[in-house]
């Protein structure tokens, strides 16, 4: 399925002005069109109560009103991709992880149904994040651009060839006509000797990308730093940071880097699985 058939989709529970404005700017780098869905999440009633027509008809209401919202934020952009609008029904899980089967990408807002935070205590949010058959990018309300435009930031643990990130990267940095930074973060405790070998590693995977991708400006910054707060830095001065899903048997929301980077984030940060995914 090529790019320009795959959607970039963004999932709502309000007009969240960043998300679509981010979604729609993606979709248009891409070639993609624009899918824009809010889930209508109806309540699990106690046993022997159904929820009455009335009040379904309520949360559909509700629901159309969202994306009704949701056109009017996107007409006020001077250009735009072919763009949906769906209504869905059922888990929010569900729905969004059936959407990330057919997208390029999944856009959520840092703050949409807190589904980081408050959801993560039923593992809906992990599920999400570590599952997802694309990548999902997480948008904060207010965006602080005070970076070079066009600055796409990839953090490499330097332990894995990362090909999904990579590709995802690369390709978002030469829509952009922006430079790629591989950032690498080494624990202030690690050894010469591991330093060393990771930066090796880096260079080693990153040989050949260079050749498929060169017109993308690269810059490879390698500190001594926790990994999270490397990662919350950059998002000052990025438009947009890479991160891959875990390689580690732990979840990958679990981790302090995934709650760290997400909740102090100045700028979209997309999660992306490990294995190459079609941009």
């Amino acid at each position: 399925m090529s790019a320009t058939h795959q959607p970039v989709v963004v999932a709502i529970d309000r007009a969240h002005r960043s998300a679509l404005t981010f979604a729609a700017a993606e979709a248009l780098r891409s070639g993609s069109h624009l899918r824009v869905v809010h889930v209508v999440t109806v309540p699990v009633m106690n046993a022997g109560m159904v929820l009455g027509l009335e009040e379904l008809r309520t949360l559909r209401a509700a629901g159309s009103t969202v994306l009704v919202e949701a056109r009017e934020v996107l007409e006020q952009q001077t250009d735009l991709p072919d763009v949906e609008y769906a209504l869905l029904e059922g888990s929010v899980l569900a729905r969004l992880e059936e959407e990330s089967r057919v997208a390029a990408c999944l856009v959520v807002g840092a703050d949409d149904l807190s589904w980081f935070d408050r959801l993560a205590r039923v593992d809906v949010a992990r599920q999400l994040a570590t599952h997802a058959s694309c990548p999902v990018v997480v948008v904060p309300a207010h965006p602080v651009q005070d970076g070079p435009e066009g600055r796409v930031v990839l953090a490499l643990d330097g332990a894995t060839a990362a090909r999904g990130p990579l590709a995802y990267a690369f390709a978002r940095a030469r829509e952009r006509d922006g430079t790629l930074e591989v950032l690498h973060a080494g624990p202030p405790d690690a050894s010469v000797g591991e330093a060393e070998a990771h930066r090796a590693n880096i260079g080693e995977v990153l040989a050949g990308w260079i050749v498929e991708y060169p017109d993308v400006r690269l810059v490879v910054t390698s500190v001594r730093d926790e990994p999270e707060a490397a990662c919350a830095r950059a998002t000052e001065i990025a438009e947009l940071v890479v991160l891959g899903q875990s390689h580690h048997p732990v979840p990958w929301l679990s981790r302090p880097i995934a709650k760290r980077v997400l909740r102090a984030a100045h700028c979209p940060v997309a999660v992306v699985p490990l294995e190459p995914v079609v941009v």
